[in-house]
C-alpha cells in the first residue's frame, strides 16, 4: 500500500482516468465535428449569396436591356411602366443601368444579347 492506497484503488482510478479521458477525447472529436459541419454550411451559404446576386444581376441587366430596347422601338417611360407592371422611377433606373452598360453589337439591339 503506497500512501494509504491499495493497488486496486490505484487499478480503479487509473480505470477512471482512462475513462474520462476517452469520453472527452470523444466530445472533442464531436465538437470539432459539428464545427467543420458548421463551416462547410456557412461556406455552402456564402457560395449560394454570391451566385443568386450574379444572377439577379444579370437578370436586372437583361431586363434592363429589354426596357431600353423598348425605348429604343418608340415607347415612352409611362407606357414602358404600364406594359411591363413597373413605376416610372423603375423604368428610369433601368433606362438608367442599361445606358451604363458597353455598346451592343446592332444585332444584338435586337435580341438584347451582348456582344459575343
Amino acid at each position: 500500500m503506497i500512501d494509504g492506497m491499495s493497488e486496486s484503488g490505484n487499478a480503479k482510478k487509473g480505470t477512471r482516468r482512462q475513462a474520462a479521458i476517452e469520453r472527452a477525447r470523444r466530445r472533442r472529436q464531436e465538437r470539432i465535428r459539428a464545427a467543420r459541419e458548421r463551416e462547410n454550411a456557412v461556406t455552402e451559404a456564402v457560395i449560394d449569396v454570391a451566385v443568386n446576386r450574379a444572377a439577379a444581376s444579370d437578370a436586372e441587366l437583361a431586363a434592363a436591356r429589354a426596357i431600353a430596347r423598348l425605348r429604343r422601338m418608340g415607347e415612352n417611360q409611362q407606357s414602358i411602366a404600364e406594359l411591363c407592371e413597373l413605376t416610372a422611377g423603375e423604368v428610369r433606373a433601368a433606362l438608367a443601368l442599361a445606358g451604363r452598360q458597353p455598346a451592343q453589337s446592332p444585332a444584338a439591339q435586337e435580341t438584347g444579347e451582348p456582344w459575343s
